[in-house]
């Protein structure tokens, strides 16, 4: 047998490839290879990998890792594959001016490779997000890259790519970016340090300022999404193919700069005409106003949900609405429209508390999501425990009515432990507080609680009715990865994965945690293994 291998470092990527040639053994033969590990070791962890290609069976030819970033840059760099990771190469000197120094009066640390999105319409296609003024178009899968400048002259590691890329029209890119403002000192406390909102319909070659189209009509863009992506259970859409939802500050004066809280300021709007006031639907309007308030727009499916400031004096319709007792700027109330944001109802939830927050994660088939709230508790050692409860919706509602699903849901540095398991409809994962981590209400907050060791990953298969604890492995790589006590009994032990809330860069669940008794596997004290 050949001799044991040393494991690779920490900061190894170790992909592995799926076709191996077969080798014959018999008298006089040697025994058969085992496939090869191949590896290569890259300057700085990795943090995520993407997969291109041509369709059919060869879709994962082509493959892209992104590295944390060295010291002195916000952006990592960026390794590619193009024979389906059985070699690597340091892609990033193919990104002409990754790593040049930033422009005049920006920080020296913006350069560098943020991300990377491979387009699902052209699998040979890939845009790269760079931190500066740049960003890279490939066609052939990553053998070459053409540098493109970023929207307005803006700065790269402040645009949002969050549903930028169209569903049905492959050459089109949406994008919000902060304004050259913020780049001066003191811009980013500034109201001129705003958003604009910018789309390209060549792939990221030339951009067009919405802000600009509107010819005033809008001072500063907030959230978007394509209209487009409003689908039907057969993945028809609803709306024209140039229908944007955004929500926006109409009124200069009441812009408040890049993080302006819950403002009653901010409307949820529509376009169909990239909010160009001539040749659009609305007359000669660059948009209409679809719900006064509405701060946050996410498309799921079939339904439209729009977050707006629960002190909002009006419904999304535009009809008077009264504040729930005790209501402060900070709380926030959550509508959801299943036609196309024509009419809105409001979103029920089984509880008294007031909200803070909300984060969606999708269903399998779209056309719902399961609710991760963050709730304003009175009571204070429930504010304090960083954790809130998972709600699932309703069936012939609309997607206004919701019951709990699961409580006590991990959640801190803005992330929940809640992911869907992909190509398994029903499956969740999540990460819970045990009961005993929440001192009794009305005990209040006595000092710092070591949430992390009070911690238990849950599993769910059907769409949040049921959780249970993962199965834990029978068999080990190394005894040391099993740190159940000798004569445990069946229930006792469980694996326990880290989650979104313990990543500082993407928020995707790794399969990194650890198998312990009383949930005790996720401390920092204690070393995590990886299961597959």
């Amino acid at each position: 047998p050949a001799p044991a291998r040393r494991p690779p470092p920490a900061s190894a990527a170790t992909p592995r490839s799926s076709r191996s040639r077969a080798v014959k053994s018999g008298p006089g033969r040697p025994p058969p290879r085992q496939p090869p590990r191949f590896q290569v070791t890259t300057q700085t962890p990795v943090t995520d990998l993407a997969w291109a290609g041509a369709t059919g069976g060869d879709s994962d030819r082509f493959v892209f890792a992104t590295t944390e970033p060295p010291v002195g840059a916000v952006g990592g760099r960026l390794w590619w594959s193009g024979d389906y990771g059985r070699s690597w190469l340091d892609a990033t000197d193919r990104l002409d001016g990754a790593f040049e120094a930033p422009p005049a009066g920006a920080p020296a640390t913006l350069k560098g490779v943020v991300d990377v999105f491979p387009q699902k319409l052209n699998p040979l296609r890939a845009f790269v997000q760079g931190a500066g003024r740049h960003h890279w178009v490939t066609d052939d899968g990553g053998a070459t890259f053409t540098r493109v400048a970023a929207p307005g002259d803006t700065l790269g590691w402040y645009a949002d790519f969050k549903g930028a890329f169209h569903p049905t029209k492959g050459d089109w890119i949406l994008t919000k970016a902060r304004r050259t403002a913020c780049v001066v000192a003191g811009g980013a406390s500034s109201p001129a340090c705003a958003h604009d909102l910018f789309v390209s319909q060549d792939f990221g070659r030339t951009w067009a300022n919405l802000t600009a189209n509107s010819k005033g009509a809008i001072a500063a863009f907030v959230d978007f999404d394509w209209g487009a992506a409003l689908t039907t259970a057969s993945g028809a859409a609803l709306t024209p193919a140039t229908r944007i939802f955004a929500t926006a500050y109409t009124d200069p004066a009441a812009v408040k700069g890049p993080y302006p809280g819950w403002d009653a300021n901010i409307h949820f709007v529509s376009s169909d005409s990239l909010f160009k006031p001539s040749g659009s639907r609305f007359g000669r309007a660059s948009h209409r106003v679809a719900a006064a308030c509405g701060n946050q727009v996410e498309v799921v499916g079939a339904s439209l949900y729009v977050a707006m400031p629960a002190t909002c004096p009006t419904h999304p319709d535009g009809s008077p609405r009264v504040p729930p007792p005790g209501v402060s700027r900070s709380n926030v109330s959550l509508y959801v429209s299943g036609d196309g944001g024509s009419s809105f109802q409001q979103v029920c939830l089984p509880s008294r508390e007031l909200d803070l927050g909300y984060s969606l994660t999708k269903t399998h088939d779209s056309r719902s999501a399961l609710l991760a709230v963050n709730h304003d508790e009175a009571d204070p050692a429930a504010a304090a425990a960083p954790a809130g409860p998972v709600y699932a919706p309703g069936g012939g509602d609309g997607g206004s009515v919701y019951s709990l699903s699961l409580p006590r849901a991990r959640a801190k540095h803005g992330a929940t432990d809640l992911s869907r398991v992909e190509g398994w409809p029903g499956a969740f994962l999540a990460n819970q507080l045990d009961e005993g981590a929440m001192p009794p209400p009305g005990a209040g907050h006595k000092g710092r609680v070591a949430y992390d060791s009070r911690v238990r990953t849950r599993a769910t298969f059907n769409g949040g009715g049921r959780w249970a604890d993962l199965t834990p492995p029978t068999t080990f790589a190394h005894a040391a990865c099993d740190r159940c006590p000798p004569g445990a009994t069946g229930g006792e032990c469980a694996l326990h994965l880290h989650g979104p809330s313990r990543w500082e860069w993407k928020r995707e669940w790794v399969g990194e945690g650890g198998l312990a008794a009383r949930a005790r596997a996720l401390t920092p004290r204690h070393p995590s293994s990886f299961f597959l």
